[in-house]
Parts: C-alpha cells; structure tokens; sequence
C-alpha cells in the first residue's frame, strides 16, 4: 500500500513538473488593434512563394487547389515548424478570438500575398510566440501593408518587428 502511494505521488509531481516546464510558458501575441471607425484592408506579403497545398500545410488551412483532384479535409502539415497559432481575430478587448476562417481571408500563391479586412474596434492576433524575440511567423513576412480610405501605411522588413516591440503590449494600433 505505501508503494502504490509512492508511485502515485511520483507521477503526480513528475506530471507537475512537465505540466510547468511545458504547458504554461509564457505567450507572447503580436497583435493589430483598428481603433478607427474605418475598415482597414489588410495585405501580408511573404518572402517566399507558397501553392495553396504548401500554405495549407504551413498554417493549417483547408484551400482547395482549382486544379487538383479531390482531396480529404485532412491537412498533413509537412513543413515543420507549422504556424497555427498566426492569423485570429477578436473583438477590440481581445476577447472572444477566434481562428480566422478561410472565407475570411483571400490567398494569392501568384503573389504570395494574404488578404484580410479588418473591421471598425476589431483586433487581428497576427502571431502567438514563446519569446518576443523569436516570433518565427513574422520573419516569414516581407511587406505588411495597411489601406484605409486615407492612404495606406506600409512596413517592411525590420521595420515590421520593431513596430511591434515600440509598444510594452507589442500591439500595433491603428486610428
């Protein structure tokens, strides 16, 4: 009886041990917050080209290729690291955020450009990360872009990053 107890209580802390050194590491979230009364259009342009199936796979979406045979709604996510934790929207409190949908968004592997419109007091959660500093997500992006009925505002490269990191929330605020 005192063994079992011994065994239960071994794996009791081991699991709190893996529980805290694994599941509860800190997020870090890149996040665009429209604080305008505007929709903003919203272009991503990556540095490499990806097809509908290599997007697919890298960010765990669901596009159907016009030219391909029919295909299961399983994505097998090849590339590795996967990015599932990019692309998510809420409200402007960043509550209730959810996964963008594929019909939320456009994709053009021609120009390896995503499309998104970001409504009026609403968020757009471009990335979650373990360490600000590494945020693999965003150094896939070359160019990214906002367009609003007054102009347009456009990041590139480095600029991207640092826009995020001039603010403590790591949040870039449109107004």
């Amino acid at each position: 009886m005192n063994r079992i107890f011994f065994n239960f209580r071994s794996i009791l802390l081991l699991s709190l041990f893996f529980l805290v050194s694994f599941g509860c590491r800190p997020r870090y979230e890149f996040w665009i917050v429209n604080e305008s009364e505007s929709e903003y259009k919203l272009e991503i342009l990556f540095k490499r080209k990806y097809n509908l199936d290599g997007f697919n796979a890298l960010f765990g979406y669901k596009f159907e290729s016009v030219n391909s045979p029919l295909r299961t709604n399983a994505v097998v996510r090849t590339p590795v690291p996967s990015y599932d934790y990019m692309f998510f929207q809420g409200d402007k409190d960043k509550k209730n955020v959810n996964r963008i949908t594929e019909t939320e968004f456009q994709y053009n592997p021609v120009t390896a450009t995503f499309y998104y419109t970001l409504k009026p007091k609403t968020t757009f959660l471009l990335e979650q990360a373990t360490n600000h500093n590494d945020s693999q997500g965003i150094e896939l992006i070359q160019e990214l872009k906002f367009i609003s009925k007054d102009g347009e505002i456009i990041y590139r490269g480095n600029e991207i990053r640092k826009q995020f990191l001039t603010n403590k929330y790591l949040t870039l605020v449109l107004k």
